[in-house]
């Protein structure tokens, strides 16, 4: 019995071949300025291996060229997490830095830029991000704990 429900939890193994049409054919319909048909494409792909990062930047690319900005920014958001997820600091800060310049009244977008950093080890600078969050949004609680936290390490 036990045997048998463990078998049933494996993940479904990933088609592939419908990964690398959907990331190729997203790339040729980007690159030929056919952008619903990349955003479908990218999508697809992006639902067989969410981790790839050179598809949400895709995205992020195309919906920014549709004017869709708010979404091309939820699309940058979780590459950063990814980028931090991974350990690589340096691409999240620049990630964020970048929706911070889109976004500069964004609350959230200061907390995320504030956690890279912080991470990164850059202290002071997470501290004014996570300052000017609350700023913003007195009621960001995430930016209230990250700064907390970020006084208690400097």
């Amino acid at each position: 019995m036990l045997l048998l429900g463990a078998v049933g939890c494996r993940e479904k193994p990933i088609d592939q071949g419908a990964l690398i049409t959907a990331r190729t054919v997203g790339l040729e319909h980007l690159q030929r300025g056919r952008l619903p048909e990349a955003e479908r494409e990218t999508r697809v792909a992006l639902r067989l291996a969410p981790e790839w990062e050179l598809g949400q930047q895709n995205l992020a690319a195309v919906l920014a060229r549709q004017d869709r900005f708010v979404e091309a920014g939820e699309a940058r958001t979780q590459l950063g997490y990814l980028l931090l997820k991974h350990r690589k600091y340096d691409a999240a800060v620049a990630l964020f830095q970048k929706e911070v310049s889109l976004r500069p009244g964004d609350a959230a977008a200061h907390n995320n830029l504030g956690a890279a950093l912080l991470l990164r080890g850059d202290v002071g600078p997470a501290i004014e991000h996570f300052e000017e969050s609350l700023r913003l949004d007195p009621g960001h609680d995430k930016a209230r704990r990250n700064l907390a936290a970020a006084r208690q390490r400097r």
